[in-house]
Parts: C-alpha cells; structure tokens; sequence
C-alpha cells in the first residue's frame, strides 16, 4: 500500500515538474530565394539561361564553360554558401536544448526477521537556453537570412553579367567572320570581273583604263 502511495505520489510530482516547464517552439526555418540553392558548379538555373533562346550550340557551350570555370564567379558561390551556412547556424541558436533524466529505484531488505522496504523515485527535467529578452538572435537570424538573399542575388547579377558580356563578344565574332566571308566574296567577283577585262583587252574589246579600275577594286 505504501508503495503504491509512494509512486502515485511520484508520479504526480513529475507531472507536475514537466508542466512547470515552459513549451519548446521551433522557430521558424530561414525561407532562401528559390533556385539558387539546387545550382551546381556556378551554373545559372534554367530559368536564366536566356542565351538558349538564340538556339547557338557554340554560344551555350562557351557561356556554360565560363559559368562553370570563372574565379570571380566561384568566389560570389562561396559567400553564397558561407551565407547559408550562417543562417542554418543562427536558426540553430533559437532552439533550446533540453536534457531528461528520471528513474525508480526500489530496495528491501531484511532487519530482525522483518521485512522492510524503501523506494526512491528520482526526476530531473533540465531546459536550457539563451533568454532572448532582447532579440539579439532573432535579429542574428533575420540578418543571415538577409544575407542570403544578398549573396543570392550577388550570383545572379554576377551570372547574368558574365553571360551577356561573353553572348556580346561572340556575336562581335560571328559579324566579323560574317563580313571577312562577304569581302572575300567580293574579292573573287572582282578577279573574274578582273579576268574576263584581260581576255576582252586582248581581243581588243576593253581599255587599259577599265582594266585599272576594276585591279584597284581587288
């Protein structure tokens, strides 16, 4: 009867000690800018490969590779990810930490022929954790969150500035390519032009001067 008693007695006791302690709530998991964090290896996300438009297979390798290979690039991805890493930290200091111990311990024993017993009944709930009276963390976690977004938006304006310079250069290539064709074009017109003037001239159907004209065309 009495150890029932007893650890009816415990048993309210620890009720009551876990109600005392106030409820744990987890706060709120810092929200990154979409996409950024599921980009690999400095490459921009589908949405902002604009150059794909142009339908250039040597554009999107030569703006692939850069994406993939530049330092400057590299460099904004690390803060990017030092930036994350932060967050996660910061969001990690809101959340207390809490340590449980509880345990019965039961022993008998014999003292002039009786029999006698004693139970002790042991509880410990332990929560610690930063009073954030101030702020102080939660401002700590907004700021890496901002971060964040900050370095995210660093990546993109970085990649989207390294795609147009290279788009801008390769299209300055392609019209130069495009115009030395043409003026050789032009060139091989003139020397047939060139070159029936010599056979008329010959024949004593063209003049010296035609013949001088259409040389310094070439």
């Amino acid at each position: 009867m009495i150890f029932r008693l007893s650890m009816t007695l415990s048993c309210l006791a620890s009720f009551i000690v876990v109600a005392c302690v106030a409820p744990l709530r987890t706060p709120k998991a810092p929200e990154y800018p979409g996409g950024f964090a599921q980009l690999q290896e400095s490459e921009a996300s589908a949405q902002d490969e604009w150059w794909k438009s142009f339908g250039d297979p040597s554009l999107e390798e030569l703006i692939r590779s850069a994406l993939r290979d530049n330092f400057s690039l590299r460099a904004v991805w690390d803060r990017l990810a030092q930036a994350e890493a932060q967050a996660q930290v910061d969001g990690v200091d809101l959340l207390p930490r809490v340590d449980g111990r509880a345990g019965v311990n039961l022993s008998r024993s014999r003292s002039n022929g009786l029999s006698s017993g004693s139970q002790r009944f042991n509880l410990g709930l332990f929560a610690s954790y930063e009073l954030d009276l101030w702020g102080r963390l939660r401002a700590n976690a907004k700021s890496a969150e901002l971060d964040v977004e900050v370095s995210a938006n660093e990546v993109r304006a970085a990649a989207v500035s390294l795609s147009a310079e290279i788009a801008l250069r390769h299209f300055e290539g392609v019209a130069a390519q495009q115009e030395i064709a043409l003026l050789r074009e032009q060139i091989a017109s003139n020397e047939a032009v060139l070159e029936i003037l010599n056979t008329l001239f010959d024949n004593g159907n063209a003049r010296a001067a035609d013949i001088l004209r259409q040389e310094n065309l070439i």
